[in-house]
């Protein structure tokens, strides 16, 4: 696959993004994201706030990941045990909205290990309402 020289396909780190997304900032309070939907939805989700629909508005929430019996779920590290850390999921935004603590993802592309993450969050977090758009 050849890459774009666009200087404006970029991420926020300034790396080419894989999926050719385009780092924008957010209208409503300047936050640079890894792509326009991104910042698009986080605009949409600062005027709910202002509105009064939506409260205590996060982005980049991190939600640890468990497997049975409560036992977290951590990656195999390098092959002498170092550099494990435990798995997670996390969201582009998280809020309170009518029915309780709400998450949600801006994808483009959704890929076979998110697919899968989703699940395993969804095992996990069965209180949480899940916003995928």
């Amino acid at each position: 696959m050849k890459l774009s020289r666009n200087p404006k396909r970029v991420t926020v780190n300034g790396e080419p993004h894989k999926y050719f997304a385009t780092a924008t900032a957010c209208t409503a309070c300047g936050k640079v994201h890894p792509s326009k939907k991104e910042a698009r939805r986080c605009a949409e989700l600062h005027l709910l706030a202002k509105a009064g629909e939506i409260a205590d508005l996060r982005t980049q929430v991190a939600y640890p990941l468990f497997g049975p019996a409560g036992v977290p779920l951590m990656t195999e590290g390098r092959a002498d045990g170092s550099y494990k850390r435990q798995l997670r999921m996390t969201w582009d935004f998280a809020y309170t909205a009518g029915q309780g603590e709400t998450v949600e993802d801006s994808k483009g592309v959704k890929t076979a290990e998110f697919k899968l993450r989703l699940a395993v969050f969804r095992a996990c977090y069965p209180e949480l309402r899940v916003v995928l758009s």
